[in-house]
Parts: C-alpha cells; sequence; structure tokens
C-alpha cells in the first residue's frame, strides 16, 4: 500500500467522523437519546480504528467483530440455550428500534445503549467515508454543514457553538485533504468554498426562522429595529419608555403629587433567588416641582433595546457598569462596596411594563427568546410589549453594597483615591442641580450648617443623611395630606414625619442644595423568605431612595431608611417603627413575627443555581489548545517544509528539488515587492533583483538564476554543488522573512500559502 494512499483514507475517514458528530448533534435529541459528546467521541474513534484496520487487512473487522459473536452462539448452542438468545436479541431490537429505549426496561444498561448508539451511528460513518473516499467535494461537506446548522439552530439554538467548533474542524480536514490530492486549481476551489462557508453560515443564523414560527428570525427583525432607532436618535425623536413606578401603586395615593396616608399589601411582585437581598430600580425622575417628581425636558433619555451591539456603550454609561470597575478597586475595599450577583434568578409573579433590575447589572437573559427589553439614558427598563404571562430572567450585576455597615467608610476612601476629569459628571450636573425658583431659602441654610467643614461631597451627603436619621423624624405610613400651600419638602422638614416618598424627597433635594447632583429613585426592596431559600419582592417592599453622582465613581443610592423598614412594612406588623440615631429603623423582637404566606413555586435546576465549572468552558479551552497544536504543528511543518534533507527525500531527482526552491524563491521575493514584469527573462529579472534587494542583504541573487537559466534553456543538469547554493540562498531569504513578517505573519502568510500553492509539508 502506498503511503500517500494510506495518508489520504485517513484523512477521508476523520472528516466522515467529523461530519458523522456534526448530524449526531441533531439526530441524537430528536430521537430522544441523550448522549454526551465525550461518549460519541469515544464510540466513533472506536469504529474509525475498525474501519482504518479493514482498510489494512480486510479481514481484521469482522474478527474482531464476528468472532465474539460466533463465540456466543456456539457456547449457547453447546449448552442448549440457542432460544434464549435469540429471544433476547429480539426483544433488543425490538426495544432499541420501536419502542425508543423506555426506561426500566430489560435493556437498559450501558452495553445495549452502546450497541444502539453504534447502530445510528455507523451507517452514517459508512456512508459519508465512502462518499469523502470516492466522490471528495467540497462543495458538497459545505451544504451539509450548512443544513446541520441551520436545524440545530431551529431545534437547539443553544447548542450551536459545538457544531460550529466541529464545522471548522472538518472544514480544515477537507483542505489538507484537497491539498494532497488535487492540483493548484483544485485548491482554489477548496479554500472558495471554506471562505464561502462563512457567510453562508452567517445568513443561515440571521435568515433562520424564530422556533415560534414567525417566517423571518428574531435577529433580523431586531437589526432592522436597531437600525431605525438609530435613525431616530440622531435624527429624529425616540419616543419614551413607558415605566411602571409608584404613580401606579399605593404608595401615591394622589397621583402624581407626592404625599398623603398610604394602605398597604403583602401582594406578590417577584420571587428572586439571589444570595443577598438588594434595592431593584423602576422608575429614574430629575426634576422636583414643589409637590411632583417629573422627568426634565432637558435630555432625550430616548428608548434603546438592550441586546443590541449598537448600544453596549451607552448602556453601560446607563446603567453605571463601566465607572469604576469593581476589578480595579482595592481588595480591601471591595467586599463592603460591591454585592455581586451572579446568575441571579428573578421570576415575576404579576405582568409588567418593567423588568426589575438592580443599578450596575451587566447581563439579563430571559427564559422566552421573544422578551424584547429597552433601556433609556437613566438605566429605567421597559418590555417593547406587556408580556402575556409574567416573564422569568437570570441577570449579572456588581451593585452597591449599601448596608454594609462598613459601605460609608469604605467609599469615602474610594472617593479621595478618584482622581481626574469626568464628562459624566457635568452631565449629570446640568440636569440634577436644579431646585425650584421659590424653594425655601431657609433649608439651603439648614444644608449650609450640616455640611460646614465636610471636604468631599459624599461626606456631605452622609451628614444630610444622618440629620434625617435623628430620632425626632417619626417614620409613619399615616402622615395625613399634605398642604398644597407648602412645598412638600420644607412641609416634612417642619413636620418631621412621613415615609420613604418624603425622606427621599427631602434628602435629594438636600444634597443638590449642598453641590451634589442628586435624582429621585423608586422601585422595591425585598425581604428573605422564612425558608431563607429565595427573597420576595413585595407590593409593601416599595421603596423610594436618593441617587447621589460622585466623580470618577457614578451614581450611588444613599438611603435615608434601612433595609429593616421592608419587614416593617409589612401588613401585619405593629407598632409603627420610630428612627433611632443608628439610622436603623427599631425592630422589637415581637414585632418580627410574621404570617408568612405560601412560598411561590420555583423550578429547581434553573440558571439561578449554575455554578461556573470547568465543563461550562470546555470548547473554550478545546478551541485554545487546537489552536495552539495547530500553530506547533504549522511551525514544525514550514521547518520541514524547506530542509535540504526533507526535499531530496521527496524530489530525489536534482532537477525537481531546484525547480521546487526556486518557485519558492520567487514567492518569497513577492513578499518584499520584488516582482517580475512584462518582458522580463530570467537573466534581466535576475538582474533586476540583485539591484533591488536591501543593502544590508549580505547574500548574491543573480548566481541562482544564471544557474536557472542554464537548466531550462541550456538542458544542463543541475549539481548538489548548485543545489545547496539555491538551498542556501532560499533559506536565508526564508530567515529574513521570518523577521519581517513576525511570528504570527510569518506562520498564517506561509503556512496558508503553502496550502494554496499546493507546495506540500
Amino acid at each position: 500500500m502506498k503511503k500517500q494512499s494510506w495518508v489520504i483514507f485517513l484523512l477521508d475517514l476523520l472528516t466522515a467522523a467529523v461530519f458523522t458528530l456534526m448530524i449526531l448533534q441533531v439526530l441524537f435529541p430528536q430521537m430522544g437519546h441523550e448522549v454526551g459528546f465525550g461518549w460519541q467521541l469515544l464510540l466513533i474513534l472506536f469504529w474509525c480504528a475498525i474501519l482504518a484496520a479493514g482498510y489494512l487487512k480486510p479481514w481484521l473487522p469482522p474478527t474482531i467483530l464476528l468472532v465474539p459473536v460466533a463465540l456466543v452462539w456456539f457456547f449457547a448452542w453447546i449448552g442448549g440455550h440457542v432460544e434464549e438468545v435469540r429471544a433476547t436479541w429480539q426483544g433488543f431490537f425490538s426495544w432499541a428500534f420501536m419502542e425508543m429505549m423506555p426506561k426500566g426496561s430489560p435493556y437498559d444498561t450501558w452495553f445495549t445503549h452502546v450497541l444502539v448508539y453504534s447502530g445510528i451511528m455507523l451507517p452514517i460513518l459508512l456512508t459519508l467515508t465512502l462518499f469523502f473516499h470516492n466522490l471528495y467535494s467540497l462543495w458538497a461537506a459545505t451544504l451539509l454543514a450548512v443544513a446541520c446548522f441551520v436545524v440545530q439552530s431551529l431545534l437547539l439554538p443553544d447548542q450551536r457553538w459545538l457544531l460550529l467548533l466541529l464545522i471548522a474542524v472538518g472544514m480544515l480536514l477537507c483542505l489538507a485533504r484537497g491539498h494532497k490530492e488535487r492540483p493548484d486549481i483544485r485548491i482554489r476551489s477548496q479554500i472558495l468554498a471554506c471562505g464561502l462557508l462563512v457567510p453562508i453560515l452567517l445568513l443561515a443564523t440571521v435568515m433562520t426562522p424564530s422556533k415560534d414560527g414567525e417566517r423571518t428570525s428574531r435577529f433580523v427583525q431586531r437589526i432592522v429595529h436597531d437600525v431605525q432607532d438609530l435613525w431616530e436618535y440622531y435624527v429624529g425623536d425616540l419616543p419614551d419608555l413607558p415605566i411602571e413606578s409608584m404613580r401606579r401603586s399605593p404608595w401615591m395615593p394622589q397621583g402624581d403629587r407626592l404625599g398623603g396616608n398610604v394602605e398597604l399589601k403583602d401582594t406578590l411582585i417577584a420571587a428572586v433567588e439571589t444570595p443577598a437581598g438588594f434595592l431593584v430600580r423602576g422608575e429614574v425622575m430629575d426634576e422636583y416641582t414643589g409637590h411632583s417628581w417629573r422627568d426634565s425636558n432637558l435630555v432625550d433619555n430616548g428608548s434603546f433595546r438592550w441586546g443590541s451591539p449598537l448600544w453596549g456603550g451607552m448602556r453601560s454609561e446607563a446603567m453605571g457598569t463601566q465607572l469604576p470597575k469593581k476589578n480595579q478597586t482595592p481588595q480591601g475595599l471591595t467586599e463592603h462596596l460591591w454585592l455581586s450577583l451572579t446568575h441571579s434568578r428573578v421570576r415575576m409573579s404579576i405582568r409588567d411594563l418593567s423588568a426589575y433590575l438592580p443599578y450596575r447589572t451587566s447581563r439579563i437573559e430571559f427564559s422566552q427568546e421573544k422578551e424584547d427589553l429597552y433601556f433609556n439614558k437613566q438605566g429605567e427598563t421597559s418590555f417593547g410589549d406587556l408580556p402575556s404571562v409574567p416573564v422569568l430572567y437570570f441577570m449579572d450585576a456588581d451593585t452597591w453594597n449599601i448596608y454594609d455597615p462598613l459601605f460609608d467608610q469604605c467609599m469615602l476612601t474610594l472617593e479621595s483615591m478618584a482622581k481626574g476629569t469626568d464628562k459624566g459628571y457635568d452631565e449629570a450636573a446640568s440636569v440634577c442641580l436644579q431646585v425650584p425658583e421659590d424653594f425655601p431659602e431657609w433649608i439651603g441654610y439648614l444644608v449650609s450648617d450640616l455640611t460646614r467643614g465636610a471636604a468631599t461631597p459624599f461626606e456631605k451627603a452622609l451628614r444630610l443623611r444622618d440629620y434625617l436619621e435623628k430620632p425626632e423624624f417619626k417614620y409613619t405610613l399615616e402622615p395625613g395630606d399634605p398642604d398644597p400651600e407648602l412645598d412638600f419638602v420644607e412641609e416634612f422638614l417642619t413636620k418631621k414625619q412621613g415615609y420613604c416618598v418624603y425622606y427621599a424627597t427631602a434628602l435629594t433635594m438636600m444634597c443638590r442644595l449642598a453641590g451634589i447632583p442628586a435624582r429621585y429613585v423608586t422601585g422595591y426592596g425585598m425581604i428573605q423568605d422564612s425558608t431563607q431559600t429565595y427573597f420576595r419582592i413585595l407590593q409593601c417592599t416599595g421603596h423610594a431612595w436618593t441617587e447621589i453622582y460622585l466623580s470618577r465613581i457614578g451614581w450611588v443610592p444613599l438611603d435615608a431608611l434601612g433595609e429593616a423598614v421592608f419587614i416593617l412594612n409589612q401588613p401585619n406588623h405593629e407598632p409603627t417603627p420610630v428612627r433611632p440615631p443608628s439610622g436603623k429603623p427599631a425592630v422589637q423582637p415581637d414585632e418580627e413575627e410574621e404570617e408568612e404566606e405560601p412560598a411561590p413555586v420555583i423550578p429547581n435546576g434553573g440558571r439561578g443555581s449554575k455554578k461556573i465549572s470547568f465543563g461550562d468552558y470546555w470548547w473554550v479551552i478545546a478551541l485554545v489548545l487546537a489552536a495552539a497544536a495547530l500553530y506547533l504543528w504549522g511551525q514544525q511543518a514550514l521547518d520541514r517544509r524547506y530542509r535540504l534533507e526533507k526535499v531530496t527525500a521527496r524530489y530525489p531527482d536534482l532537477t525537481d528539488a531546484v525547480e521546487y526552491y526556486f518557485r519558492d524563491l520567487m514567492q518569497q521575493l513577492k513578499y518584499f515587492g520584488i516582482r517580475p514584469q512584462g518582458g522580463d527573462t530570467l537573466l534581466t529579472f535576475g538582474e533586476r533583483a540583485e539591484r533591488s534587494k536591501p543593502p544590508e542583504w549580505e547574500m548574491k541573487i543573480y548566481p541562482v538564476f544564471e544557474t536557472m537559466d542554464r537548466l531550462r534553456f541550456g538542458d544542463k543538469k543541475p549539481s548538489r554543488e548548485e543545489l545547496e547554493e539555491i538551498a542556501d540562498l532560499h533559506n536565508r531569504l526564508e530567515g529574513k522573512l521570518h523577521k519581517s513578517l513576525g511570528r504570527a505573519g510569518y506562520f498564517f502568510r506561509r503556512f496558508a500559502a503553502g496550502f494554496w500553492r499546493g507546495s506540500g509539508s
């Protein structure tokens, strides 16, 4: 058997194995078989070894496979158990191919599973091996790969990455196979097919219909909408988001006007699987009128799709994830400043216009693909359409851990370290320092007295918050209707009683008077359920707080009420708490008992409980290792390609060896810009190459062209010395080329060029 023929067969077999794995990624799940990729790989390698043995010796596969079966039948015949064996095999085939491997059957063992998987896998592998070995066509392989990708995109879109990896490996094997056997013109068509595969796969991705039956993929629809939004943002006017807010809840009994008595309920809004409780934002407002909050008309907040690549930077600014970075925060501060929420799961119990997210959310993923989430410059969120059912989503965030006892101290330290200019501060100050013209002057004098001597904006904000935490301020849900003739903040600071809306409004305006950009935020807090397995967002945990902007840090929440207020706001809690000097609501032991409502059913096994493991990223590691192996192998192949002893072994005739070196030497000169021109002969081009070479090249080029002229036109056989001369010149030029292109450029350009020209490896 010729070595070249054996190499081609192995390439055909490996290519068929990879394409078989592609098909099985689609076929096995649809047949009801849950087969791990590791098992598939081991099984297909076994059958590849059997087929390779058959290519070497035709009698080997029957010996390996049929002899054990014959022995079983022989001993069954001797022992009189032939009918039992026959009945067992009949039952197995009936179970395997008619009942689709039902659980709990007598054949439900690993060995019978292997037989079934082999029965599905082997015919595909044999067919593809014959195809690649006898009817080899990279165009047909490309169409097969695209077909598998489209079907996988429709049925199991979450598993497309493995299929893409297999497609890439399969295409590389096809190129290597074509390079071994086809002439140059055929190689070009093969590479063209591989080059077209990428746009074909992209087109298949975007044009694959959605799983809910829509004819055009949601990807295409979203791209169209993103382009429309881009045009509207810079040319037209994007509409404002419809936001769920306190104005639609008992916390705003007077509609848009602030204040009034509230009557709360413990209606469940959402259940959250997360390591710790946090504040989720609903509405953000920046203009105070004296009796209400609204959005300022100074800024167009817009409406942008969350997942659009066009708005990634704007989303980062709106959610505050770009400044500062958690990994840039000193380790000693991280524990007390940041609350890491990874794979947190939120199951809404009601249909809502907004997705409630903590500030600094970096990722959100919905359980249903059709949910489109939009955001604006204030970080508010809204669905494109009101969901037909309550939604389930997963999120990652690094939010401020404002209820940590050491948060204030650590934030002061971080503030002292934050240096440099911040354009975001100027934008925040242009809107969030607004104060009504008729705002009471005495409040300004109060703020000046409270902040006198404070060195930094955050220190000023803490003094204002501490003032509202004094015992004379009474937290109550029944402050009465506010006086329409008085400013809302003035009345609260005079009567000193109210709930979160009062505290947040007063703190926001006092921060503005102190020169600190501040805005009013409403949303929800959460409480832990009695089983301590998840947190609840209730109607009665609705909340309002302040966000202040610190230069080089961004928006930081500031809450004049502690997190214990969420427990105290539940209808079962009496009496109403009074604020102690510590800044936390007074909670008596007998007040903490509450009648627990039935916990909502939250299915287990979701992404919220997922932990990152090695297996989650095996494909990334495999890809990196494959790339490293390809690079190392390519470097070795380049070294072997031009080594004199390898060339002479490949081309025993000295004329062929000299021609091999000369053809590649012409390619080397092209890399340095030395190319033949019209009318050039070998000698005239050699003279021009000698003149055009860089001065630092200490080598002669023209003698090689004289040798080739005598070889081609004088019919003179080259000597060993002339071969060594041209090989030496070639290898010295190769060293110059390696230095000129760099490691990566040299590898890709020379390695790929070798396949393109069909020069061998």
